[in-house]
């Protein structure tokens, strides 16, 4: 059962772009003892709320109609660290392929739920989840101040227990000891999760690990390996798109990262890499096309960036089509008015 006197406290952020399934949430929320409940129709809107203090538990609509999805959304929301990693994010969604989604995705929500759902099955998920936040607080709190040191410790204590969150914590762990600078320690760390389990992310890991210490061949040859393993696990190609660049194959990149996108659309983070590849290896044509597409797609969307039309504008002068370039500056300027964009866009205009 849900736990009344904690919940109370809870803030709660609904974002969904249909007013009727607001509602719906809000009044479900409500009879299960949320009160401090914010409900919003965009992304702008939601960051707007976000920007005044911390949620506990988010819900999101998959599709938005703004362009960018919910998937997306929790990407940026994760990359620019504009939540906590204590904060509940459930993706909820009609779209049944959605679990394909979400399984391509490095960056997970906490869960989904499927539409039409009933007050039951949602309170059912929300106990699981809240008691998980409620396990990991101290590893996530240690993480929101970026002290590394301090999750590992917490997470080697967790560990101990060897409970059903043993791999959660592992991961967690893994991630830890790379972002605090031991990759040595990381790749061992990973090599002993493998040994009890194939995981794609402990592979992946193990590459990224190997890579940082010199070891570039290997590193390559596991994220190829787990390409063919896992062709939807989208970060690999990520991983291995750099990894080829930094050897000198701008091209092989190139190619890593279009077949990437030809199975999903990808994060902007992608779109600029591909991009920008497109353009240094003479193929603006292709930078062009994909630029395009990306940014009618995030028309109304805040994870599109002024670099993003610079990228595009010099697709378009690299194909001699200097006054189109022009009038894309032009465009991006009527939409990015803080000084680094401002800076950025007219030195690009000149």
């Amino acid at each position: 059962m849900l736990n009344f006197s904690k919940i109370s406290e809870k803030r709660v952020l609904i974002i969904d772009d249909m007013e009727g399934m607001r509602s719906q949430l809000r009044m479900s929320l409500s009879s299960s003892g949320f009160s401090k409940l914010h409900v919003v129709g965009s992304i702008r809107e939601a960051l707007d709320r976000l920007a005044t203090g911390r949620y506990d538990l988010i819900l999101c609509d998959y599709l938005l109609g703004e362009g960018t999805d919910g998937q997306q959304f929790l990407e940026y929301l994760r990359t620019n660290d504009l939540i906590s990693r204590n904060t509940l994010f459930i993706m909820i969604t009609a779209e049944q392929s959605y679990g394909k989604v979400v399984a391509a995705s490095e960056c997970e929500p906490d869960d989904y739920l499927l539409k039409p759902f009933t007050a039951a099955q949602f309170n059912l998920r929300l106990e699981k989840l809240m008691e998980r936040q409620e396990y990991l607080i101290e590893i996530d709190r240690a993480s929101d101040k970026k002290n590394w040191a301090k999750v590992v410790a917490e997470c080697d204590a967790l560990l101990a227990r060897k409970d059903k969150y043993y791999f959660d914590l592992a991961k967690i762990k893994g991630s830890a000891l790379m972002k605090a600078g031991n990759p040595g320690q990381a790749a061992e760390f990973y090599r002993s999760i493998l040994a009890v389990r194939p995981l794609g992310w402990a592979k992946l890991g193990l590459a990224r690990a190997l890579s940082i210490l010199g070891e570039k061949s290997e590193a390559e040859s596991l994220a190829r390996k787990l390409i063919e393993e896992m062709p939807q696990f989208m970060a690999t190609y990520d991983f291995l798109g750099k990894v080829v660049a930094d050897s000198g194959d701008r091209n092989g990149a190139l190619d890593i990262l279009q077949k990437a996108r030809e199975i999903a659309p990808g994060t902007m983070s992608r779109i600029r890499e591909l991009t920008s590849l497109a353009v240094s290896t003479g193929q603006p044509e292709i930078a062009e096309k994909v630029m395009r597409e990306t940014l009618q797609r995030h028309k109304y969307s805040p994870v599109k960036q002024a670099g993003d039309y610079v990228i595009l504008s010099r697709a378009l002068v690299d194909q001699g089509r200097a006054e189109e370039a022009l009038g894309v500056v032009k465009e991006a300027k009527k939409s990015f008015r803080d000084d680094q964009s401002n800076v950025l866009l007219a030195t690009t205009e000149s």
